[in-house]
């Protein structure tokens, strides 16, 4: 018998980019560490623009790809250092994103 996977939601949020005409939807999930994903964590963090839809940047894992960050269509590998930093680096990014510098 396959023992059970626990998974724990650790943020889970989607609001407005004040002063913009972005949106940002975050959820990350902790669980036990498996093959495909030894990290155990799995997440979707997304800048969007609010009318059409359309993705300005993404970090995400996927098993087979790992770790990668998609900015304006293209799209490279992400170095995992932990929960705190990724979310430290999508801020950071939105607002190189806010100022026009991505």
């Amino acid at each position: 018998r396959r023992q059970r996977q626990r998974t724990r939601e650790v943020y889970r949020f989607k609001e407005p980019v004040e002063g913009t005409q972005f949106m940002i939807e975050v959820a990350i999930f902790e669980f036990p560490p498996t093959k495909d994903n030894p990290d155990g964590t799995a997440y979707r963090l997304q800048l969007y623009e609010r009318e059409s839809g359309e993705t300005i940047l993404r970090y995400d894992f996927e098993p087979g790809k790992g770790h990668h960050r998609h900015l304006r269509g293209s799209e490279a590998p992400y170095k995992w250092r932990g929960i705190d930093q990724l979310l430290t680096d999508f801020r950071r990014d939105i607002e190189l994103v806010k100022r026009g510098q991505l």
